[in-house]
């Protein structure tokens, strides 16, 4: 048996009004994107535990991370290559 394995929940209600302890939609000003990043297991680990620690995404946190260390690198001189 090959191809796609979809995760399946055994839980189907949707509540009829989003509430305490129910996500709203989320809604961003630009379109998102998945990527994928290989990471060492233990910095892996490591991002887990800040994630659960400060009650947020590892998303959350690798997005947060990604911006800052951009914003930080110094500008290129024009016709510089990447």
């Amino acid at each position: 048996m090959g191809g796609k394995v979809r995760a399946l929940s055994t839980i189907h209600v949707t509540p009829p009004t989003y509430g305490a302890g129910v996500a709203r939609p989320r809604v961003y000003e630009e379109e998102r994107v998945s990527t994928a990043v290989r990471l060492p297991a233990s910095l892996h680990e490591q991002l887990k535990e800040e994630a659960r620690a400060r009650q947020v995404s590892v998303n959350f946190l690798v997005e947060r991370a990604v911006g800052h260390y951009l914003e930080l690198l110094p500008e290129r001189a024009a016709g510089e290559r990447p």
